[in-house]
Parts: structure tokens; sequence; C-alpha cells
């Protein structure tokens, strides 16, 4: 190896160092290592003339581990997703899944009709319907007299 492909190789050195660090934390290794989780579940939101429609990815969540809360013009989302328990000789080869506790707050531009919201669970998907809140509709009230 010359003097100059050594000059290269060591030009490339931090190209290669950021493509293996990209690599490596599409794989959340960093989530193995830690306590602390810091993961949100995804989320789609559809909007009708009527309501808004949350669709939130809960595989493998029970829905006892769930609380939402709407407020105003805003939903709270909380919960945990808890590791299954593995033999301890278990030798692990691959680690995408995140687990632990989860916090999301979602905010509509209008405010909602918490009394009408619904939501069910059904083959690890939340979906959530929150009502646009109905200002009240303008009624011509007729003027009474003697």
């Amino acid at each position: 190896m010359s003097l100059y492909d050594l000059n290269d190789e060591m030009d490339e050195m931090p190209q290669r160092l950021r493509k293996w660090l990209s690599q490596l934390s599409r794989y959340r290794l960093s989530s193995c290592f830690s306590s602390k989780s810091n993961w949100m579940p995804s989320a789609d939101i559809h909007e009708t003339q009527e309501a808004y429609h949350v669709f939130i990815d809960l595989a493998g969540i029970e829905p006892s581990c769930v609380q939402l809360v709407v407020e105003g013009n805003l939903l709270h989302l909380r919960g945990e997703r808890k590791r299954p328990q593995v033999n301890a000789r278990t030798r692990i080869h691959q680690i995408e899944i995140d687990f632990g506790k989860f916090q999301r707050t979602f905010h509509f531009p209008v405010r909602l009709d918490s009394d009408g919201a619904q939501s069910s669970y059904r083959n690890g998907f939340l979906e959530i319907v929150l009502p646009k809140f109905q200002k009240s509709i303008s009624v011509r009230v007729p003027l009474q007299h003697d």
C-alpha cells in the first residue's frame, strides 16, 4: 500500500464511520443498554367533517396498560409495553422491538367533544374517534309582544 492509498483511506474514514453509526442506530442498540425507554408508538390521524380518527400501533400492549385523556383540543396517551420474559440462557440474535413506558400528546386545531370520544382495540391497533365540538347553531327567536 502506497502513501497515497493510505491518505485516501484516511480521507474516507469519517464517511465510513458515519455510515456505520447510522446502520447501528437503525438497530436501536442503545435501548438494549439503557433502562430508560423513550419510544413512542406510531400514529395516523384522519379527519372527516365530524371527527378525527386516530390510529395507534400498540401491538403487544394490554389494553389495561393504556390511558387516554381528552382535554380541550388535546389527546393525551400513556402506557407501557412490557418486555416478555425469556429464559436466562437464551441467546439474543436481534432486538428491534421497543419496550417501556411511553407518553404522547396530540394537538388538534379545534376543540374536541370529550363526551363523545370512543375507542376500540383490535389486532394491535387502537382506534380513537374524537368528534369535533359542535358550536351552537344560531336560531332565530321570534319576538313576542303584547
